[in-house]
């Protein structure tokens, strides 16, 4: 580490220099949140009642100082903020998503829940109150919007299993979407599974490859294909083939009832062939993330791939209806 010091320019109260690097060219400091503080939400500052997790890192270029380039390399948690998790969803804003969605040519989406209102373990009535929201709002647009019944294993069988009876045979909700609280290997996991089956419904699982460690108990494609072994019979859809990549690709090729959902980070030029290549396109899905991510940079990761247009067709929409029992 070079002598001089540049940390007395980042006067910041709720952050600290942890680590500098000063040559010739630039610099880049190294800053980590100040643990004496709590955390504030990005959106309204409001003091965030749980750390979804930490650890994460991003670089960003920061003003020059003098003829000196400066890159901060910032540290930061994920928050869960109690003012916003509970705000009820915008219709203008949603109205926005759809008109998007139209100019894209998409006519449908499904709305897998607000996966993150109560942070990685929500309670049952947690969970209800997420696929209530999910009901309002396909209700308000049922001709462009379907519902997907969000569960959390770790509330016990006998509520998932009335949460998705609630959900798929009375509020007409077409899928069961699995998130984070609780890896796929996962015996609890077990009775959500088997009544999917029953009701002839889609399981969206995440999976994800991070490179930083997994987020909560979260599930990696290798999961994914131990849960596809136990249930032969389940229509799995195994999410982001952007964050699971080739090795994704591998781990769940010899299992036939799982396809793979396209959305996930940035496009990658030949991923999309790969996963055509290796399961063909008729177990490759589009997903966009939406709103996390674009429309049109997922949409081109799909418009842009060197497959048939016929493959194309599959995975814009065909491949999805008949998961979804879409006539």
């Amino acid at each position: 580490m070079s002598s001089l010091s540049i940390a007395s320019y980042f006067p910041f109260t709720r952050v600290k220099v942890v680590a500098q690097n000063v040559h010739a060219e630039g610099a880049l400091i190294q800053v980590h949140p100040d643990l004496r503080w709590r955390p504030l939400c990005h959106d309204c500052r409001t003091p965030g009642a749980t750390v979804h997790s930490q650890g994460h890192r991003r670089t960003v270029r920061d003003l020059n100082l003098a003829d000196r380039q400066v890159w901060l390399q910032v540290a930061y948690r994920k928050v869960w903020c109690p003012q916003c998790g509970k705000e009820r969803p915008d219709p203008e804003r949603l109205l926005g998503i759809l008109a998007r969605a139209r100019r894209f040519g998409i006519r449908r989406l499904c709305l897998l829940g607000d996966v993150i209102r109560y942070g990685y373990n929500p309670r049952a009535a947690q969970v209800r109150e997420i696929n209530d929201i999910t009901h309002s709002m396909v209700q308000c647009h049922p001709e462009a919007l379907i519902g997907f019944c969000f569960m959390n294993p770790r509330a016990g069988e006998s509520a998932c299993l009335r949460e998705i009876d609630r959900c798929v045979m009375g509020l007409g909700f077409r899928g069961i979407k699995l998130w984070v609280s609780l890896n796929c290997r996962s015996r609890k996991l077990d009775p959500i599974l088997a009544r999917a089956v029953e009701l002839n419904v889609p399981v969206l699982h995440h999976a994800w490859c991070n490179v930083l460690g997994p987020v909560a108990d979260e599930s990696v494609p290798g999961d994914v294909a131990d849960l596809a072994g136990r249930f032969p019979a389940a229509k799995i859809i195994m999410a982001h083939l952007g964050g699971v990549g080739v090795r994704g690709i591998c781990d769940v090729a010899p299992f036939p009832n799982v396809s793979v959902d396209t959305a996930g980070a940035q496009p990658v030029a030949g991923l999309v062939e790969e996963a055509v290549a290796r399961l063909g396109a008729g177990r490759v899905v589009y997903g966009s993330d939406m709103p996390m991510r674009d429309f049109s940079s997922q949409l081109g990761r799909i418009q842009g791939a060197r497959i048939s247009a016929k493959d194309r067709r599959l995975i814009l929409g065909l491949n999805a209806r008949r998961l979804l029992g879409i006539d």
